[in-house]
């Protein structure tokens, strides 16, 4: 038995042997590998704050955001990345102490642009897109890249601004969102699978498929349609030393007028905040159904009629009442020609005008959806009257101008109807003259206009 006694003693402490050494190992390791996996909290602040922190890479995710604040870092050396739109992205290592004071890092970002500020203070559910992106419910103020962005400001799920805004470098760009009462909702957004068999629309969802909200345009091309009546009367007009009665009436009806008509928004192609309701308005209209004059008195081949105007005027939009009515302001030059072809002794016989003025007016409009009723009055101080205004010693005319119609806007289609009228008046002297020309003490040049307009709005 003895030595049966003696083995087993043997293997017990040879055991012991290497339980007590894998214990040492073990304790020695331990410290180590705790050291290997210390971290610490650090505070991360950037100039101006707001940033997003990674460490190590960008695949992994935010370590912390927006900045100040907290990310949990191992003790030694870190690659860190920090990114804030509008500024130049950093590149550093974070290094963190084993011992000391709770570490804090601050870093200054470069700016590569400018600010958005959106001031807002209706309902806290406005939400604004920056290029399809979210930044966040107005008021806000948000860092961007120097260069145009488009933004979209929603509230109670209607579009509320969505133009275009360019950010320059260093500056701060303001905008002024409106609750807009009467604005339809937008259409809701369905999910969409996430790999669809087909992405083609079909026919249904081509025809059916709700347009988005009309961005203000930036210019609009139209063609200009006019059906045009005259009537010129002579005040006390007599015959001439030579018993000729030059100074008869002038009646003209269903005068046909067209031509292109641009309206051009300067502020808006430029990017600029300011003055979003100025615009450059150019119309170049002709007659196209000339019309022969029907009087007994004119023994030659009798004239026709020419008709052209031209148009070039400056106006401002001011957005008032809640957007509910709009004002607007109108200054410029126009020419209305109201003249005859023929021999020189028959044109002699009519009243040939051909008025060039210098325009002064205003706007009222009841912006309402598609449709927007208006009306327009204008002074219009005649520059030149043409060939009536010679006939006589002294002749001056001074002009009104008058509108009202309906304005449609359905997409990028922008349309109107308008009956108009313009009356020149004039006065005329000889100052003593024998034997003149022509015999008069004024006149009225009346003429009525309806118009339709259809253009297309970029």
């Amino acid at each position: 038995m003895a030595p049966v006694i003696q083995l087993l003693y043997h293997l017990y402490m040879g055991r012991l042997v290497v339980t007590i050494a894998l214990l040492a190992a073990v304790a020695v390791a331990a410290p180590r590998t705790a050291q290997a996996q210390a971290t610490r909290k650090v505070t991360v602040e950037t100039d101006p704050p707001g940033a997003t922190v990674y460490l190590n890479d960008k695949e992994s995710g935010p370590a912390c955001t927006p900045t100040p604040c907290e990310v949990t870092a191992p003790v030694g050396e870190t690659p860190m990345i920090i990114e804030l739109d509008g500024y130049s992205p950093v590149l550093d290592s974070l290094v963190v102490p084993r011992g000391g004071k709770a570490p804090k890092v601050k870093f200054t970002l470069e700016a590569t642009g400018g600010t958005l500020d959106v001031q807002w203070d209706g309902p806290a559910d406005a939400i604004i897109k920056v290029d399809d992106k979210p930044k966040g419910k107005a008021p806000e103020k948000i860092a961007l890249d120097a260069g145009p962005h488009r933004v979209v400001v929603r509230s109670n799920n209607k579009t509320i601004y969505d133009d275009q805004v360019t950010i320059e470098l260093g500056d701060t760009q303001t905008i002024h969102p409106t609750v807009a009462q009467d604005a339809p909702p937008d259409p809701p957004v369905t999910d969409k699978p996430e790999n669809p068999v087909d992405t083609t629309p079909t026919e249904v969802e081509q025809k059916t498929e709700p347009a988005g909200p009309q961005k203000p345009p930036v210019v609009i091309v139209s063609a200009i349609f006019d059906v045009g009546f005259r009537q010129f009367s002579y005040q006390n007009g007599k015959s001439n030393f030579m018993n000729v009665f030059n100074v008869g009436n002038d009646n003209e009806g269903g005068q046909l007028m067209a031509g292109p008509l641009v309206q051009v928004f300067p502020t808006r192609a430029l990017g600029v905040d300011a003055l979003k309701g100025l615009s450059i308005v150019g119309r170049l209209e002709f007659g196209f159904h000339d019309q022969t004059v029907q009087d007994a008195a004119i023994m030659d081949s009798p004239p026709t009629t020419f008709w052209q105007a031209i148009e070039v005027t400056a106006r401002n939009e001011w957005l008032i009442s809640d957007d509910s009515i709009s004002l607007s302001v109108l200054a410029g030059y126009t020419r209305d020609r109201f003249e005859f072809s023929g021999s020189t002794d028959d044109i002699a016989l009519v009243p040939d005008a051909d008025y060039q003025s210098l325009e002064i007016g205003g706007r009222a409009a009841l912006p309402h959806g598609t449709y927007e009723p208006y009306v327009e009055a204008a002074n219009r101080i005649v520059l030149s009257g043409g060939e009536l205004q010679t006939r006589f010693t002294t002749a001056s005319a001074n002009g009104i101008h008058a509108a009202a119609g309906v304005a449609i806007r359905s997409g990028n289609i922008a349309a109107r109807i308008e009956g108009q009228i313009t009356r020149y008046g004039w006065s005329f002297s000889n100052n003593g003259m024998q034997n003149p020309p022509y015999v008069a003490d004024g006149g009225t040049d009346l003429i009525e206009m309806i118009s339709i307009v259809i253009g297309y709005a970029y």
